[in-house]
């Protein structure tokens, strides 16, 4: 009889030691042992679904021990020692057999004593339960009214006070209820109105949000909040994601090469004329949803007794609203908005054991800033050369889209999310001289003979982190061309998964960009970027901002 990995038993006595381990010692619990694995087997819910993964039964260069007493008295026991003695009688049948010596050599020797270690499905552990749970008794949600009245064009002012709860600002929301008017404060109720939000309009109302933690900016703000917003939604979700919650923020997919058609009730764009629906006929919209800023894309708790400013500054109707009439005069009120904030009841001893430990030890907080910078071109222009974009500050990601400058500006017969082509056909970011990924980008936007803009679409799921994963953005290679043009970069390299910080690089960053034919408008080119940072707070509830 062959010896076949059917039948291949370790000394039993290993076994036994391990799950006497499991049963008698938490060190050796599987559900708190990280040492082998990352993720931990928490079981199956909205959030967190059940998953196998394989234990260690011996750990490297362990033994069991020699003198273990091994007790064969159930069945099941039983059937382990007859294989342990039916291989055995196995391979001495085989070294009675003159010349097969040697061959039971070169079968013993595919398994090396130094590195072979046996593994079991996580099912299999049955002698131990997860952890509890005791930090975190209680979340509840606040709902935190401006501080005072404000106006259609004034800035919109929340404080969150410092009580004896933490925050999760990332599980935070705002909430706002909108009504079309036109520009004397009057109802637009009529059914021949002709004016209609853009995608996204939750954020698009809004040019730049300050937060400010203990009245200090952590991280600063140049504007531009809706582009933020909307390049990181349409590359990090996919068509699934955006057609059910997103919604929740009128995210409805303006339809590819239609973006610019503001009629919004016989126009071709067909998302423009959803959206326009819901604040048809003088009616309300709700809209909830997160807050893209640093601060609130944290994965950590703010400490007790820290209190935040958040302040919301308007953009132009004409930024927000499309519509073809040649007098359009139109705005959204906001009749009512709060905050929805998370806050976190910690258990006492949490509470007392922070803060004994922040009294050597600040509490340090890990950010991904981002940034969104433009550029000007004037029509006629066929190439340029923009050198040192961040001022010798290097980042880890990049986002490059060209629009005209009308759009970017505000203007009711125009989308600004419209991402335009250009008829660029080469696209190269440097670092120290050096193009990104070590070659330019190069595109071609002919339709007649064939266009080719495929490296720079597959670029948007790299940077994404999406690539070879079953999920995508709703993008396709037609879109690209049809007013979804964006070219990604990954500066740093990638490691998904692992939570890290990365080195700040003084690096010069320049970019060099070639037009097939002359620009034929102006032209603004919208960089975003992010960089890695993180600030502290002491036990005093002082803010350190680390460069």
């Amino acid at each position: 009889m062959e010896l076949n990995n059917s039948q291949y038993v370790l000394d039993p006595r290993t076994w036994i030691m391990y799950y006497e381990n499991l049963a008698n010692d938490k060190h050796h619990n599987s559900y708190l042992n990280n040492s082998y694995r990352r993720t931990i087997q928490s079981g199956g819910s909205l959030t967190n679904s059940a998953a196998s993964f394989m234990e260690p039964i011996t750990l490297p260069q362990s033994k069991p021990h020699a003198q273990s007493p091994i007790k064969l008295v159930t069945h099941a026991q039983q059937q382990v020692e007859n294989a342990k003695s039916e291989i055995s009688r196995a391979v001495k049948k085989i070294k009675r057999k003159r010349g097969k010596l040697q061959n039971i050599k070169f079968k013993m020797a595919k398994i090396n004593p130094e590195t072979f270690h046996e593994l079991q499905p996580s099912q299999l552990s049955l002698f131990n339960l997860p952890g509890h749970q005791t930090a975190v008794t209680r979340i509840t949600y606040e709902h935190i009214r401006p501080a005072a009245t404000f106006t259609k064009t004034s800035p919109i002012e929340f404080h969150i006070s410092g009580g004896t709860e933490y925050l999760d600002l990332s599980k935070s929301t705002m909430h706002v209820r909108l009504r079309l008017k036109r520009g004397d404060g009057t109802i637009a109720d009529s059914s021949d109105v002709n004016c209609g939000p853009v995608n996204y309009v939750l954020h698009a109302l809004f040019n730049q949000i300050d937060v400010l933690i203990q009245n200090k900016i952590v991280t600063s703000s140049t504007g531009f909040y809706p582009y933020k917003a909307y390049m990181q939604t349409l590359l990090k979700y996919g068509k699934e994601a955006k057609e059910s919650q997103l919604s929740s923020q009128l995210w409805i997919d303006d339809h590819q090469g239609t973006l610019d058609d503001a009629d919004c009730n016989t126009g071709s764009n067909l998302g423009l004329y959803r959206r326009t629906a819901y604040i048809k006929n003088g009616k309300t919209v709700d809209l909830e949803g997160n807050i893209f800023h640093p601060l609130f894309s944290m994965n950590r708790y703010i400490l007790n007794q820290v209190g935040v400013t958040v302040k919301f500054y308007r953009s132009r109707p004409e930024f927000y609203l499309m519509s073809v009439d040649e007098d359009a005069d139109y705005y959204l009120e906001i009749e009512d908005m709060y905050l929805s904030i998370a806050k976190i009841h910690v258990h006492p001893g949490i509470v007392y054991g922070h803060d004994s430990i922040l009294r050597t030890v600040n509490a340090k907080y890990p950010i991904v800033q981002n940034d969104v910078r433009t550029i000007s071109l004037p029509a006629g222009q066929i190439s340029f050369n923009f050198n040192n974009i961040f001022q010798n500050n290097r980042p880890n990601k990049v986002l490059i889209a060209f629009t005209g400058s009308q759009n970017i500006a505000g203007d009711y017969s125009l989308c600004p999310w419209t991402f335009k082509h250009c008829h660029l056909s080469e696209i190269n970011l440097k670092v120290e001289g050096v193009p990104v990924s070590g070659n330019p980008v190069r595109v071609k936007f002919d339709s007649s003979s064939g266009e080719s803009s495929i490296v720079a679409f597959r670029n948007l799921f790299e940077v994404a982190g999406k690539t070879l994963q079953d999920c995508g953005n709703g993008l396709n290679r037609d879109s690209f061309s049809e007013g979804y043009a964006l070219y990604a970069f990954q500066l740093e390299p990638i490691f998904e998964g692992l939570d890290y910080l990365t080195l700040k690089r003084n690096e010069r960053v320049n970019l060099e960009c070639t037009f097939d034919s002359p620009l034929t408008e102006p032209t603004t080119i919208i960089i975003y970027s992010e960089f890695s940072g993180y600030f502290e707070i002491t036990q005093t509830r002082d803010i350190i901002i680390q460069e």
